[in-house]
């Protein structure tokens, strides 16, 4: 019996990353240079460029549920914050496209809460 993560699906065989291939091709262009972008960092200052394979297929299945705006928002502040050069891997930016999906609506409704709703619109009557 194969083991199987009850959190994403993944289990570990031999067509995992043709499945993980296809799920990173079902995505948007800008959303899948992005996930490729932050996997080449990942794998040149992490792993010196010599990162397990199962590690991206794991990765690719821990985000396949997500919105794509989450996961391009995600995979740019990995970026932009530059965690891949405090040894930061996979599992944390899947932790962060997570914490983003998770949290959105709780999000929206504190900046609601903190900034306010738009004036109403004043027309001037002639």
């Amino acid at each position: 019996m194969a083991w199987r993560c009850p959190a994403c699906g993944y289990s570990p065989n031999a067509d995992v990353s043709l499945e993980a291939k296809a799920l990173l091709a079902e995505r948007p262009e800008p959303v899948e240079l992005a996930i490729r972008d932050a996997i080449r960092l990942v794998n040149d200052h992490v792993y010196s460029r010599k990162m397990p394979k199962h590690f991206i297929s794991q990765f690719i299945y821990g985000v396949d549920g997500v919105d794509d705006g989450d996961v391009l928002r995600g995979v740019r502040l990995f970026i932009d914050k530059e965690f891949y050069k405090l040894n930061r891997n996979l599992a944390y930016l899947g932790g962060i496209i997570r914490n983003l999906h998770q949290t959105k609506e709780s999000q929206k409704n504190a900046e609601k809460n903190l900034h306010g709703l738009n004036p109403p619109e004043i027309k001037k009557e002639k």
